[in-house]
């Protein structure tokens, strides 16, 4: 349940369609959306999934790369912290577990004077 309702979504112009973006006056989220446009048009994004067979393609090699791990069965990143035996695929999914541990909550909402915190992504994604 989102607690501020402000995000203004942009939805895909093609019918059909359930892609959508939020705040598309930011660059980042009108570069995806202009991105997504291109697989309307029958192009792919610039970077496809090197697995054969996959057809995944992704608006940078950031994404394709962390996509290809699910191709794997490779977790190489281990939680050290004792009496813990989580493994991940990314250094990134390590990074976000590592909190639960301390209870450190170095996610906030940028609401205006909401002092809401959290160490998960989603938590935050799903209280805005």
């Amino acid at each position: 349940m989102a607690i501020h309702k402000r995000i203004s979504w942009t939805f895909c112009k093609y019918n059909g369609c359930n892609y959508k973006t939020k705040h598309p006056d930011r660059e980042y989220y009108q570069h995806d959306y202009n991105m997504h446009l291109l697989t309307h048009k029958g192009k792919q994004l610039p970077h496809k999934c090197p697995w054969l067979g996959c057809e995944n393609t992704f608006t940078t090699s950031g994404n394709m790369k962390e996509h290809t791990l699910c191709h794997t069965d490779e977790y190489r990143y281990s939680c050290s912290w004792p009496g813990c035996d989580r493994t991940f695929k990314t250094n990134k999914g390590l990074n976000n577990h590592l909190p639960s541990h301390t209870g450190e909550k170095h996610l906030s909402c940028d609401w205006p004077a909401c002092e809401y915190r959290t160490h998960r992504s989603m938590s935050l994604k799903s209280h805005k």
